[in-house]
């Protein structure tokens, strides 16, 4: 790791150290099995199951737009994380509805290059959003320097009876990345390589998940 990524993490810790919030929903007595498997609850009825990808762990998830709704991360080292959200089901909650994230997304993100498709999530078919940018060095309220770097930030949308779910794959790199289009096999370096590696787990992970049935009482 170049000094430039080793000052990065160590500004973007403090960053998140002094502002994040969590939003975490999980029994307390529960451990999450992040062997294989893994059960979270999202609300009191369990909504998805997944499997982890290899070498990804999990871990508490902090509040990406400051909502009190549950939410769960996997991560696969500082700089790159999956976080699923579920949106519209509590009081105060930052988007009643897919078209306010969307909304969200468009004004923060209007100069950015960026790409809009379908996925399938569990049999649902979801709205997927891309977003590959660089991101200058700047100054934050804190007078701590963020240095220059270069984002993947992808939001799958899947619209449920009752709220929706956002899973957000986030990719931060000190030098440009290889597009998601980009598989392990066409990579002709050990760079592109791992960041290919990551979409991979990415798209294996969203292949995953199964939406458990509804209990009835």
């Amino acid at each position: 790791m170049n000094i430039k990524k080793t000052y990065f993490l160590f500004a973007l810790m403090i960053v998140l150290a002094a502002g994040a919030a969590p939003a975490y929903s999980q029994k307390s007595t529960d451990k999450p099995d992040i062997e294989n498997k893994t059960d979270i609850v999202l609300i009191p009825e369990d909504i998805i199951e997944y499997d982890v990808p290899e070498g990804w762990k999990y871990v508490k998830a902090r509040s990406r737009w400051l909502s009190q709704d549950p939410a769960f991360k996997l991560t696969k080292g500082f700089m790159v994380s999956i976080k699923v959200t579920l949106y519209g089901i509590t009081e105060g909650t930052d988007f009643s509805d897919p078209g306010d994230l969307e909304d969200k997304i468009n004004k923060l993100f209007y100069k950015v290059q960026k790409t809009e498709g379908t996925a399938n999530v569990a049999g649902k078919e979801a709205k997927d959003i891309q977003l590959h940018y660089e991101q200058f060095g700047s100054t934050d309220e804190h007078g701590i320097y963020i240095p220059e770097v270069f984002v993947h930030d992808e939001f799958v949308i899947v619209p449920l009876e009752a709220g929706f779910l956002v899973f957000n794959l986030a990719i931060y790199w000190d030098v440009p990345m290889p597009l998601p289009s980009l598989s392990v096999e066409e990579a002709d370096n050990d760079y592109d390589r791992e960041v290919a590696q990551i979409f991979k787990d990415w798209h294996d992970f969203l292949k995953s998940c199964r939406f458990k049935p509804i209990k009835v009482s």
